[in-house]
């Protein structure tokens, strides 16, 4: 099985034609206000008119004019919705998307078994993705809830990754695919070429081995 990776948090078309280059499947552009990775209009049209990877548009409880508005300027391949958002609302932009499940130590938020794609996330204080930290990886598969999820999905695990942790993940869980932002990162929002490639070739390498 060859697993997905999608780079998130690209602020820069630099770190975002340097992603490009690698085997990687999705580059995500962060939209939310709030995030410090968020991306400017500006830079995410250069990019998106250069880069020929799936681009993904990360948003949280944004309203659909909001959206809208950013889809006019911006061709994003792929939506992800971080917030509360049901699959109404996310279904209304006409684009796949990914809806992400926060996962914590005491519970796995609300979901709909209907949607087909999503990101498991580390859920701290109720608010999903950001905050750099992993969450219990046994979950995935001794949580009926979450395996019942993932059954037949296709879904990227998010929190905490980075080139010291992913070999235990990949080895023990094999996830369908992996999503990460500050663990390639020497400062906020800017990323570390060589933790890009270093990380990508330990994934390749294990998905290798597994055919073997």
């Amino acid at each position: 099985m060859r697993t997905k990776i999608k780079i998130c948090g690209i602020t820069n078309i630099e770190d975002a034609l340097a992603a490009s280059k690698l085997d990687i499947d999705y580059i995500g552009l962060i939209f939310i206000s709030e995030s410090p990775r968020c991306v400017s209009i500006t830079t995410a049209e250069k990019i998106c008119k250069n880069i020929v990877k799936n681009k993904v548009g990360v948003f949280m409880n944004q309203s659909y004019d909001d959206i809208a508005k950013i889809l006019k300027s911006i061709n994003l391949d792929v939506l992800q919705f971080h917030g509360k958002e049901d699959k109404e609302f996310c279904l209304q932009f006409n684009k796949p998307f990914f809806k992400t499940i926060g996962v914590n130590d005491n519970s796995i938020e609300f979901y709909d078994e209907s949607i087909e794609k999503f990101i498991i996330d580390t859920s701290v204080d109720g608010i999903s993705g950001g905050t750099g930290k992993t969450f219990d990886w046994s979950l995935l598969e001794s949580s009926r809830k979450l395996s019942n999820i993932l059954k037949n999905k296709d879904y990227l695990v998010a929190g905490g990754l980075n080139i010291d942790n992913i070999k235990t993940l990949l080895t023990k869980y094999n996830p369908a695919g992996l999503d990460l932002s500050s663990g390639l990162e020497y400062n906020i929002g800017k990323k570390d070429i060589n933790l890009m490639e270093r990380f990508v070739n330990i994934v390749r390498r294990h998905d290798k081995s597994s055919y073997e």
